[in-house]
């Protein structure tokens, strides 16, 4: 089980950061290990704050989630 201070997840950036702190530790890349360049734009921002990315390198599509 995972314990961690539920005050600190009630700020919406917040909710965002911790799971990109937990999952992606040496930032966020492609399924491929491209990393995400430098101010890159979303692909696609449907279902924000949860966005899309497209590799700039080998065009796959991937998310916070995507590990």
């Amino acid at each position: 089980m995972i314990r961690f201070p539920i005050t600190d997840l009630l700020d919406e950036q917040e909710c965002h950061d911790f799971p990109l702190r937990i999952l992606h530790p040496e930032g966020q890349c492609c399924t491929h290990g491209h990393p995400l360049a430098d101010g890159q734009h979303p692909h696609m921002c449907d279902r924000a704050p949860v966005v899309d990315y497209r590799c700039r390198t080998c065009r796959a599509v991937f998310n916070l989630f995507t590990v």
